[in-house]
Formats: C-alpha cells, structure tokens, sequence
C-alpha cells in the first residue's frame, strides 16, 4: 500500500477519487498472469528489478472474466440493489483477491512478478495522479483533492475543530 499526504489540516471543500477497480483492472489491461510468466527483454518490471511478460494462460482468462463480471455485476447493482449488491460484493472479493494470491509468500499461487508488476503500476499511476492534481492525501486506489477556492489549509475550520476539541 502506498499513502501519500501532501498537506495536513482541514479542508471544507474536497473531492475523493477512487480508482476504479485498480488492480483488477491493471491484470487485465497488461495480460499480468498469476501463474505463466517468463523473462523477456521488453517486458514490464518485475520483482528485483527482472522485465517479465506473461502468456495470459488459464489464470489470466479466469481473472478477465472476473473483470468482466465485475462490469456486469456494478450495473446490475444500480438497477436492482437487493440483487446485485451481494452479487458484486461477491465478485470484487474475487477479482481483488489475485493480487493477494500472487503476492502470498506461502500456499499455491506465488508469482512475485506479477505481484511486483501490479504493485508496480499502481504506485506509478498513483504518483503520476498525485502530483498532476495537487492531491493532499491518497492512499493505495484513491486520492483527496481539494476543490478550487479552498485554502490549503482552511483557518477558519481548523480553529474550529480545535474550540470543539478543548470542550
């Protein structure tokens, strides 16, 4: 996980962004497969700094399906909530738990190069969007930006939340 806090107090104005998916979406998106991947000149940092690439075999098939359920699964759950929200929570734990099976130091499933590529890519878009948006805080798959016209940070607020404090 990476946390980022770029400016501390409280601000009355901001905007959370939640990436959409983040892992699941950068396994499918790269063809990262959990269990077939090999060496190669022009492939995507790996773990110790090893280029890797990946056959997207067996496990990355299921693992694109899963996205793609996911997609089903979020519209099913804004036309028929009752339905659809077990059904989604069910296939989010799912998809987000590849990562957790790649990067699992024991049991079956170990891959520390895909592990290391996602883990990788994620920091890489996380920073990216960190400093193209001026975010004050953001933590693994979201960022918090304050919204124009609000001070970095607001006086006002942090004045108050320190009268209340010392009630």
């Amino acid at each position: 996980a990476k946390v980022v806090v770029r400016r501390t107090g409280l601000f009355r104005k901001v905007a959370e962004y939640d990436f959409h998916m983040l892992y699941p979406t950068i396994f499918y998106e790269l063809g990262v497969d959990v269990v077939e991947s090999y060496r190669c000149e022009n492939g995507l940092a790996g773990a110790g700094g090893a280029r890797v690439c990946f056959k997207q075999g067996d496990s990355y098939r299921y693992l694109a399906k899963l996205y793609k359920a996911r997609e089903a699964t979020k519209r099913l759950k804004k036309e028929s909530p009752e339905v659809g929200e077990p059904v989604d929570q069910a296939v989010k734990i799912l998809a987000n738990s590849a990562y957790g099976v790649a990067a699992k130091p024991a049991g079956y499933g170990l891959n520390e190069h895909a592990a290391a590529v996602i883990f990788n890519e994620s920091a890489r878009l996380f920073v990216r969007l960190v400093d193209r948006y001026r975010a004050i805080y953001g933590d693994t798959d979201s960022i918090y930006v304050p919204l124009s016209g609000d001070p970095y940070p607001d006086a006002e607020v942090s004045a108050e939340a320190q009268r209340i404090a010392r009630e």
